[in-house]
C-alpha cells in the first residue's frame, strides 16, 4: 500500500470516530434536554394547580394588622386603673365565696415575655374558701380579666373548720402595653 492510500485510510478512519463520537455525544445531550423538557412540563403543570393570589391580598393583610392590634389592645389595654382592676377582685371574691384576707400590691414594674416588653402590677392574696369555690374564683378571674396571669398559688388545709376549707395564697399579675410598645 501506498503511503498516501494509508494516510488517507487513516484521515478516514479519524474522520469516522470524530463523527461517532460527536454524533454520542449529540445523543446524550439530546436525552439530557427532553429530561430536562419533561421537568420543565411537569413543573409547569404543578404551578397552574396552585391557586392565584386574590385580587384585594394587601387589603386583607392590612385589615388582619388592624384586626390584631384591636385584639391586642383589647386583651392588654395600654393603660389600667388598678383600684378597678382591685374592686373587680373582690367583687369576684364575693360571688364565689371566697374570704380576702390580705392584699397587697408591688409597684408597676416591667416584665420581658418572649420578645415583648408589657408593664405588669403584682397583685399578693391571702384567701380563704372551700376548694370548689377558690377554684371557680381562680377561674372567674382569669376570664374576666384577659390580662391577668396567676403566677403562683400555694394552699393549706384548713383545720379549724368543721368543712373542708383551704387557705391560701394567690400571686397574679395584670398585664398592660406599655406607651409607645403597641
Amino acid at each position: 500500500m501506498s503511503r498516501t492510500r494509508v494516510l488517507t485510510l487513516l484521515l478516514a478512519g479519524c474522520m469516522i470516530i470524530a463523527y461517532a463520537y460527536t454524533g454520542f455525544a449529540y445523543f446524550q445531550e439530546r436525552q439530557k434536554q427532553q429530561t430536562i423538557s419533561e421537568q420543565i412540563n411537569n413543573a409547569s403543570s404543578a404551578l397552574q394547580l396552585i391557586p392565584k393570589p386574590a385580587a384585594d391580598l394587601k387589603q386583607r393583610f392590612a385589615d388582619a394588622q388592624q384586626s390584631s392590634a384591636r385584639t391586642r389592645e383589647s386583651i392588654f389595654p395600654s393603660s389600667i386603673n388598678t383600684t378597678e382592676y382591685i374592686n373587680n377582685i373582690f367583687g369576684l371574691a364575693d360571688e364565689n365565696q371566697v374570704k380576702v384576707t390580705l392584699l397587697t400590691t408591688d409597684p408597676w414594674a416591667e416584665r420581658k415575655v418572649d420578645e415583648r416588653t408589657f408593664s405588669a402590677l403584682s397583685i399578693s392574696l391571702q384567701v380563704e374558701g372551700t376548694p370548689v369555690h377558690l377554684v371557680a374564683f381562680i377561674m372567674q378571674t382569669e376570664e374576666r380579666i384577659p390580662s391577668l396571669v396567676v403566677d403562683s398559688l400555694s394552699v393549706e388545709r384548713n383545720d379549724d373548720s368543721a368543712d373542708i376549707s383551704l387557705t391560701g395564697t394567690l400571686d397574679l399579675a395584670v398585664y398592660t402595653l406599655p406607651a409607645g410598645n403597641e
